[in-house]
C-alpha cells in the first residue's frame, strides 16, 4: 500500500499563529493533521515548541475569541 502523503502546511502562517498564542492542537485541526505530527514539522523548522506549562500560561494570556476561531476549522 502506498505511503499517504502528508499535506504541505503553510510554514510561514503557522509558525506566526503559533507565536501569537495559538495552540498545536488549534493549529493541527486547521490544517487536518495530528499536533504530534505538526510539533514534528516545527522541530525539523528550528521553531521552539512550547512545553505543557509554556503552554498553560500562553493560554491563559490568550483571549478565549482567539482561542475559538472560525479560522480553526479545517477548510
Amino acid at each position: 500500500m502506498p505511503r499517504k502523503r502528508m499535506p504541505d502546511i503553510p510554514r510561514d502562517e503557522a509558525v506566526r499563529l503559533y507565536r501569537t498564542g495559538r495552540s498545536m492542537a488549534s493549529l493541527a485541526r486547521r490544517y487536518g493533521v495530528s499536533a504530534m505530527w505538526l510539533a514534528a514539522r516545527f522541530r525539523e523548522w528550528n521553531e521552539p515548541v512550547r512545553g505543557h506549562a509554556e503552554a498553560q500560561r500562553a493560554r491563559r494570556h490568550t483571549p478565549l475569541t482567539a482561542r475559538r476561531h472560525p479560522a480553526d476549522a479545517p477548510p
